[in-house]
């Protein structure tokens, strides 16, 4: 009976220990490595999209981005380029035939609540009346540090100079009666054998800039331009590309102030008589801004800083030939920038604090009106 007791306690003891064996391990003993979370968990650290990866995601979502502007030359290397980049965007242009016309269109629209337009390039003094009506949106505008003669605000920024100059035909002036000079312009022996534009209604104010050294000297800039029309009594015409097919053709030797983009240059690229005349001349500058509603904002910013890069300004210069680029580093590069190197011309900007709306009102309506009575 001892004995049997004896290994009844035994194998109680035995038992005891075997479970304890079985009991949780203790700090000391191996520790399971813990399963790492998976790509999907909330707490992983996922890539971060870039800027310009976030707007391409909600731009594809759009579909597309419009462009209003005016004289768009097709077809032209900048559309290509940027349906290359973002195949995945419709590219649509509306062209006016006059900034103002499309200016005039988008604010009607816009009282009935109808936005077409993402972003728009119009003449800087075409584009504050939109400003004026609300309809701009301001924009950090990333790709324009170091660009010149810019506004102290972000609704816009000017992205092109189109500069004001003489513009004579090379069979009908040998190389010594060509202007030298704004002065030249004064001289009779042009009475009847010059044109001049209604459409050049900044002339008085970037001229203003130009004699006042700094400032505006409205009145040197009035009295020249009525002194010049009293003495030359100029054919008086509009629009500035019919004008000088009428110059290259001969039917006058001069026209006293031309816009050097577009139409000039593409005749003189295609071997035109044209010829520039080696004068300081001033700049009417070219507005690049963001809608307000825009219908496609993601890609209007896409639009808008590719219109900023360099490789978008280059293809854009080619588009309007013969502007002055405000990026003065991308300028450099530019077909207009050596032709007008070569021939002794200067180009002077406005500065944006002087280009108000009371100072184009006041250019304009001399221009069209004191000048012409009109």
């Amino acid at each position: 009976m001892k004995g049997f007791s004896y290994w009844l306690v035994l194998s109680i003891v035995l038992a005891g220990l075997g479970l304890s064996a079985c009991a949780a391990p203790s700090g000391t003993g191996p520790v399971a490595t813990p399963e790492k979370p998976s790509a999907q968990t909330p707490g992983s650290a996922a890539p971060q999209l870039t800027r310009e990866q976030k707007l391409i995601e909600e731009a594809k979502k759009e579909g597309k981005v419009v462009l209003w502007t005016y004289t768009w030359e097709r077809p032209n290397a900048l559309e290509k380029l940027f349906k290359e980049k973002y195949p995945f965007l419709e590219f649509t242009i509306w062209d006016a035939s006059r900034a103002t016309d499309a200016i005039a269109r988008q604010i009607e629209e816009a009282k009935v609540g109808r936005y077409s337009a993402d972003l728009v390039i119009y003449p800087f003094v075409d584009t504050t009346p939109l400003r004026e009506a609300e309809l701009l949106v301001e924009y950090d505008w990333p790709n324009t540090r170091g660009w010149t003669a810019q506004p102290p605000h972000n609704f816009w920024r000017i992205i092109t100079v189109g500069g004001r100059a003489p513009v004579y035909n090379t069979d009908l002036l040998a190389p010594a009666e060509v202007p030298k000079s704004w002065e030249d312009l004064k001289d009779a022996r042009w009475r009847g054998k010059a044109m001049i534009s209604t459409s050049a209604r900044d002339i008085p104010m970037t001229m203003a800039y130009v004699f006042g050294g700094g400032k505006l000297d409205w009145d040197k800039s009035f009295n020249f331009w009525k002194e010049v029309v009293d003495k030359t009594k100029p054919i008086v015409v509009s629009g500035f590309t019919q004008p000088m097919e009428r110059i290259a053709a001969g039917e006058v030797p001069l026209f006293l102030i031309s816009a050097l983009e577009g139409s000039i240059m593409n005749l003189l690229y295609k071997g035109a008589p044209l010829g520039i005349a080696p004068v300081e001349a001033g700049g009417a500058p070219n507005a690049i801004a963001m809608m307000k509603n825009a219908p496609h904002p993601a890609a209007a910013k896409l639009l808008a800083d590719f219109f900023s890069s360099e490789e978008g300004l280059l293809a854009y210069a080619e588009v309007i030939k013969g502007a002055t680029l405000t990026s003065p580093e991308v300028n450099k590069k530019t077909r207009a920038f050596q032709y007008y190197q070569k021939s002794g011309m200067k180009i002077t900007v406005l500065p944006s604090e002087l280009m108000t709306p009371e100072n184009n009102l006041k250019s304009s309506e001399f221009w069209v009106r004191g000048l012409y009575g009109r």
